[in-house]
């Protein structure tokens, strides 16, 4: 086993060209916390299309062990669940904001356009544990149906210059940066949360604004370098949940054909 990891370790390096410079998320992005929906009218101005506010339970619950056989490919994963997003946008509510009565009353804000989700955004959960999610492929944002931000449940990230990038594989960049650090990071401080005795995990936040503006990413300079690894990584991904499905169907075949249940 430890020699096949090294084989596939060698092949991997050659299909992979290491990255030229590295760069602050911050130089790459401007990033944002998202926004408290209780302190903003859900319009841009007065008489606009009303807006709907993303939250953690906005994204449908989808992952590799349900992948069907026709949608082998990255545009299943997240999605905005459709139904939930319509059951939002059509709530009546007047929205009621408590005051002390010693603090002045805060008048609510119209939202800002710029704050418009748009495909080219990438999302960081921070609510528990770090998920990532590239909207670059999902279809409530690139049908233009829908007028949404995102809520305080996230951070949203937008490439300052998509131009010169190939946004999906710098969001693929962030995957693995949500991944391979966010998410042991998280883990790490969800261990000494239990040792010292505590409960629960949605008093940790997972990292802050100002940590995640200090990271880095490396990347080549070349957009066309960029392109052919994010082609390479979609290949071995669709080849894999082919993989996901078909084991999948060769455990339903053996759980019938061996009688578990009688």
């Amino acid at each position: 086993m430890l020699l096949l990891i090294a084989d596939l370790e060698d092949q991997f390096r050659d299909e992979i060209p290491k990255a030229e410079q590295a760069y602050l998320l911050d130089d790459l992005f401007d990033i944002k916390l998202g926004m408290i929906e209780d302190r903003y009218h859900p319009y841009t101005s007065e008489g606009s299309e009303k807006v709907g506010f993303l939250s953690i339970s906005s994204f449908e619950d989808v992952d590799g062990k349900d992948a069907q056989e026709d949608e082998t490919d990255e545009q299943q994963f997240n999605q905005i669940d459709e139904v939930k997003v319509k059951r939002s946008l059509e709530k009546k509510k007047e929205k009621k904001v408590t005051q002390d009565p010693k603090k002045r009353a805060v008048p609510l804000s119209y939202i800002s356009e710029n704050r418009l989700l748009q495909r080219n955004d990438y999302l960081i959960s921070m609510r528990g544990f770090p998920t990532g999610f590239s909207l670059y492929n999902t279809k409530l944002i690139n049908s233009g149906q829908y007028r949404l931000v995102a809520s305080n449940h996230f951070v949203q990230l937008r490439p300052r210059t998509p131009e010169d990038v190939h946004v999906p594989y710098l969001h693929l960049l962030l995957d693995l940066l949500v991944q391979h650090h966010l998410l042991p990071s998280f883990k790490v401080k969800l261990e000494e949360l239990k040792a010292s005795g505590s409960t629960g995990y949605g008093v940790i936040n997972p990292f802050s604004v100002r940590e995640l503006r200090q990271m880095k990413l490396h990347l080549p300079k070349d957009k066309h370098i960029q392109k052919d690894i994010h082609d390479k990584y979609s290949e071995r991904f669709k080849h894999y949940l082919k993989q996901v499905v078909f084991f999948k169907e060769y455990q339903n075949t053996m759980f019938k054909n061996l009688n578990i249940i009688s």
